[in-house]
């Protein structure tokens, strides 16, 4: 009988055409995976806490991009939460309940071009300081902030061996958004 024709030639060729496809397939994945991790940009979230003479407090909300790709204006969407102890004064602003504390939300998008290796300031918010302040510096208070790109849901930025950002559920009703404590404060 001529090999060709054979019956164990051609279920070892199916067979390793299957087990090819498969592998390139795997291999396909994987290198897209790799691909859009790398295509998003390395987003960190700051705030600066400014202080007036009549004592009233600024915060400068800014935003860093350590990596290598950059956002267009208005291709985010931010949210940020601040505990009920300071009193907005220069926004519009909810109030929010979640983790059975007391929150301000602001939203916006960011108004200018986020390119790689910048830092851009999302917003300013001044505030008054409630007399029932719970912290004995500004520093400790809380400050949470969920950020959405068309390439998915921002989380920070975790270098290798590192703690795990604190995240808290919010549910405004209708979803649910991954907030992330921001932990780059300084006044």
């Amino acid at each position: 009988m001529h090999p060709v024709l054979d019956q164990n030639f051609w279920n070892s060729i199916w067979s390793s055409l299957l087990s090819n496809l498969i592998f390139t397939f795997v291999i396909a994945v994987l290198v897209a995976q790799l691909i859009s991790y790398l295509r998003k940009p390395k987003l960190e979230v700051a705030i600066d806490i400014g202080h007036r003479a009549n004592g009233e407090k600024v915060f400068h909300f800014m935003l860093k991009n350590l990596g290598k790709q950059g956002l267009m204006q208005n291709e985010m969407q931010w949210h940020l939460y601040f505990e009920g102890s300071f009193m907005p004064k220069s926004k519009e602003f909810n109030g929010v309940i979640f983790n059975n504390d007391h929150y301000w939300e602001f939203i916006g998008f960011n108004e200018s071009p986020i390119l790689p290796g910048s830092c851009i300031t999302l917003d300013n918010i001044v505030v008054n300081v409630q007399e029932d302040f719970p912290y004995e510096w500004l520093t400790d208070a809380k400050f949470y902030c969920a950020i959405t790109t068309r390439n998915g849901t921002w989380k920070p930025f975790k270098k290798l061996f590192s703690a795990k950002p604190e995240k808290v559920v919010f549910n405004n009703g209708h979803i649910d958004i991954n907030t992330f404590r921001v932990k780059s404060i300084t006044q």
